[in-house]
């Protein structure tokens, strides 16, 4: 729905590629007991923040506005990684306390937790005007295949329960 009032007007598809679980990076053990969004506003906690336009950051924002936490109070609120790789090694480099990002960055090391908030999907968006050409035709049809799916059920943190799945907007 978000995507819509980006091209106001233009009907669009969403093909499901997965569903992800994002939350928060902590160190072995939680040492701050970093379990919520109120736990940024602590001064003792500093934050490894993503660039705005990304998932963990779109969702950190809303949050932090439905929650009323001003995010100029929020230690490291202000510098920004690209990447969620860049974000847990600041945390594992002892730089920051916690980070937002995707589970499967964390079971790629021993040195960090994970401490989930919510799943979330991923979508292939086009317009609904080009779904039967060639191109992305071919597109949904990989993401459809059986292929795909083990592909992305192997690398354990990917939920393909709807893979493949066309919604329209």
């Amino acid at each position: 729905e978000e995507a819509s009032c980006l091209v106001p007007g233009v009907p669009l598809a969403f093909v499901c590629l997965y569903h992800f679980p994002i939350g928060f990076y902590v160190l072995q053990d939680n040492p701050k007991g970093i379990f919520t969004f109120q736990d940024l506003d602590r001064e003792d906690v500093i934050l490894a923040n993503r660039e705005k336009g990304s998932t963990s950051r779109i969702y950190l924002d809303k949050k932090l506005k439905e929650l009323q936490i001003s995010s100029a109070s929020i230690s490291g609120y202000q510098k920004e990684f690209v990447s969620d790789v860049s974000t847990s090694a600041f945390i594992i480099n002892k730089n920051g306390d916690t980070a937002i990002g995707e589970k499967a960055v964390v079971l790629k090391t021993n040195q960090l937790e994970f401490v989930p908030l919510l799943t979330v999907p991923m979508y292939l968006v086009m317009e609904t005007a080009s779904l039967n050409s060639p191109g992305f035709q071919a597109l949904i049809d990989i993401a459809r295949s059986e292929e795909f799916r083990m592909s992305l059920h192997s690398q354990n943190c990917y939920d393909t329960t709807h893979t493949g799945e066309l919604i329209y907007l």
